[in-house]
């Protein structure tokens, strides 16, 4: 989120806006919401990471008032809406995918989501790899926090290594906790790259914060950013009939040392 508000803040001072955060009430509803800020002469309106019924009642009700809107990070359905998102499914498919093909029998994914809309999703691709691709058990290598905190992150990591004993690899299904993970394996004396395999998805400040820096699949916010600007800025400056873009951005593998 400070990401991506930090990218958007820097292009719309640069296109002669101002910015302004507006906290939202969700039991408020998306109507009542925008008819406030039609009130306050808002040009557009930029939603970042909601989930998707209440970004298309937002986006919708924006519409009807001939106000500019966009979602980043929100896959939504309605072909008259502007947004864009990365496709999780597919960067944690591929993590899998690439781990195997490096000849790694045993890949595990320790569900380091702590509960996000995208946690099934992502389980569910990492699972389908295994099964369609590997033929292998894909129920006992996912291995789920339960609770939040690095001790929750250590259980799970030392539970994956005690169940699979062949482990070599791991994915993680959310960044926000690769130094829990690499502090365990160090305690067991694993050194990631070396030793075995770690591949997250997320956040690439996240990423870029621990030591061996984390090899992962990101969220592309630099290229979701552009994209919702651009078409808010189109849909500001160019006459009505208007409709609606959204892009699906394919996640970037970023090398790290692990």
């Amino acid at each position: 989120f400070h990401d991506a508000l930090a990218r958007l803040a820097r292009r719309i001072h640069a296109a002669g806006y101002t910015i302004e955060l507006v906290e939202c009430d969700p039991q408020a509803g998306g109507t009542a919401m925008v008819e406030d800020l039609a009130h306050k002469n808002v040009d557009g309106c930029v939603l970042v990471g909601w989930g998707v019924e209440p970004a298309e009642e937002v986006l919708s009700a924006l519409t009807l008032l001939d106000l500019g809107g966009a979602a980043i990070g929100t896959t939504l359905s309605s072909p008259d809406l502007t947004w864009s998102d990365v496709d999780r499914r597919g960067a944690i498919r591929r993590a899998t995918l690439d781990l195997l093909a490096e000849g790694h029998d045993c890949v595990v994914l320790l569900d380091t989501d702590e509960g996000g809309r995208h946690r099934q999703a992502k389980v569910d691709a990492f699972q389908q790899a295994l099964k369609e691709d590997a033929r292998q058990d894909a129920d006992r290598q996912v291995f789920r926090m339960q609770a939040t905190g690095l001790a929750e992150v250590a259980r799970i990591t030392r539970e994956a290594r005690a169940r699979c004993p062949g482990v070599s690899a791991f994915v993680l299904s959310d960044n926000f906790y690769a130094d829990g993970v690499l502090l365990e394996l160090s305690r067991a004396g694993i050194a990631p790259g070396p030793d075995c395999r770690l591949v997250g998805f997320g956040d690439t400040a996240l990423a870029n914060r621990v030591t061996p820096r984390l090899t992962h699949y990101s969220l592309m916010v630099e290229e979701q950013v552009q994209f919702a600007f651009d078409a808010l800025m189109d849909r500001l400056n160019a006459p009505p009939p208007h409709t609606g873009h959204h892009r699906l951005f394919e996640s970037k593998r970023i090398p790290g040392g692990t």
